[in-house]
């Protein structure tokens, strides 16, 4: 089956995190459209051990990439050299999803064709476990399909 999405995971000593950024996606039910790519920037903590024994359990969804360490930049470009999806999407070792959207999502990634696909977000306090939802600044409609140069000028994007 080919994947719908590759999710680059960059990690580097994240191992109190890696198993909640994982297992959000392996819980998911259909997991199998999408590819995890664990790339791990030369962690010196057991990230890699915990990676290995997820991608012995699900060898389907994901992959672990090991890499020296050289940084947050050469993780996203690891990432895309590896990524076998129709979309690909980066996120950080400590990150993950909140799968009751996730779904609908995929379903419209499978049935669109689009450069770029935009979607809100939340950040955690890991400490506080504050939840404080992100909008991206834009005057695009929800689900509508726009040429890029209509929205190039008014789109704010975090990593």
């Amino acid at each position: 089956m080919k994947k719908i999405l590759s999710v680059s995971v960059a990690t580097y000593n994240l191992e109190k995190f890696i198993k909640q950024a994982m297992d959000s996606y392996v819980n998911f039910e259909e997991a199998e459209k999408l590819e995890i790519l664990i790339v791990n920037d030369g962690s010196k903590d057991n990230t890699e051990k915990i990676v290995k024994e997820y991608e012995k359990k699900y060898p389907n969804v994901i992959k672990l990439v090991n890499q020296k360490n050289a940084g947050p930049g050469s993780t996203v470009n690891t990432g895309i050299k590896n990524a076998t999806g129709k979309y690909f999407r980066m996120i950080d070792g400590d990150d993950w999803v909140d799968t009751k959207n996730l779904k609908k999502y995929i379903d419209y990634l499978e049935k669109n064709d689009v450069d770029m696909v935009v979607t809100n977000y939340s950040l955690v306090d890991n400490e506080t476990g504050k939840v404080v939802p992100k909008k991206y600044n834009t005057t695009a409609k929800y689900n509508k399909i726009y040429n890029i140069e209509e929205v190039c000028s008014n789109l704010s994007l975090d990593m």
